[in-house]
């Protein structure tokens, strides 16, 4: 059974072993092109549409349960594997699916019981309609330790890179009260707003404090689409951040002299100096960070604002 997917094709055909070079050809965008009984309109298969990679296979799949995880875009790069020319792949949450058979250099989807017949026809990512450009999209392959309850967290940010602090002249460990803040980015929902692909956030432990007690803010700057280069190397200097609207770090310079590591977008820097507030007075107050990382990218963005309220 299909545990709650609903799942694209239930047709299996049982081929013999085939010839090693007959899955030559087999990478690439398919899609499918119609079905062969006589002319005659009948109900097509589920998947109309997929990539095949030589390791993986691309494909969109539905949930039958709203609560169910899935991607937002209902696009899978998921294992595959043969059988004879027979090309099956592996859902996030059930067995082993048959997708389609390999032959004479197309794949087709049979259905012997009836008769029926739908070919696939290889096409270049030009062709691909508005609605399935997500199928070229760059995407890590399917984590396959994801329960179904699990909420969805894209691949760069399922690996916590860890968070530093400065101590003098060396780099240490944050304590793991920060630590425990700067792990929840992923699942924090009053992330900044996105602009050009990049994202800015504060986050600190508690938005209600007494007079006089200190608040840490962890900043994140998020590269979330591809083709960017970021700046991993740090703690890094915050610039430009405001408390009640007014600056209370340094202004942005400018770009200066960088020699450490770069990472390759999508991915997540926490790699910046946790700034401490501490307020005198009862009330409420705000922070917001307004950008000034090593690239300049993000100069001028604004991240989430921080509304501080001191009893």
């Amino acid at each position: 059974m299909n545990r709650g997917w609903i799942l694209a094709a239930l047709f299996v055909l049982v081929g013999a072993a085939p010839d090693p070079d007959s899955r030559s050809g087999a990478e690439g965008i398919w899609r499918l092109t119609g079905e062969s009984l006589a002319g005659k309109k009948v109900a097509m298969p589920g998947i109309h549409l997929f990539e095949y990679d030589g390791r993986h296979v691309t494909i969109r799949l539905f949930t039958e349960k709203a609560w169910m995880w899935k991607t937002p875009d209902d696009v899978y790069k998921l294992k595959s594997r043969w059988k004879g020319d027979e090309l099956y792949y592996l859902p996030p949450f059930a067995d082993w699916q048959h997708l389609a058979t390999f032959e004479k250099g197309r794949f087709v989807i049979r259905d012997t019981n009836r008769g029926r017949e739908w070919a696939f026809e290889r096409i270049r990512k030009e062709d691909l309609g508005p609605g399935d450009r997500a199928f070229v999209m760059a995407r890590d392959p399917h984590d396959y330790g994801i329960k179904p309850t699990d909420p969805y967290v894209p691949g760069h940010l399922r690996h916590f890179p860890g968070l530093y602090v400065r101590k003098g002249d060396r780099i240490a460990d944050a304590p793991p009260a920060d630590v425990a803040v700067a792990r929840g980015y992923p699942l924090f929902a009053a992330k900044g707003p996105a602009k050009n692909g990049i994202r800015l956030t504060i986050m600190t432990a508690k938005l209600e404090v007494a007079v006089g007690e200190e608040v840490r803010v962890i900043h994140v700057l998020e590269a979330f689409e591809p083709g960017r280069e970021v700046y991993v190397m740090g703690p890094k200097t915050v610039f430009e951040e405001y408390v009640d609207g007014e600056l209370a770090t340094q202004r942005y310079a400018g770009p200066g002299v960088y020699d450490g590591a770069v990472m390759k977008s999508p991915w997540a820097d926490y790699n910046y100096e946790i700034t401490s507030y501490r307020f005198s007075k009862p009330g409420r107050h705000t922070i917001q960070w307004r950008g000034g990382d090593p690239s300049g990218e993000s100069v001028g963005m604004q991240s989430n604002v921080l509304t501080i309220s001191v009893r």
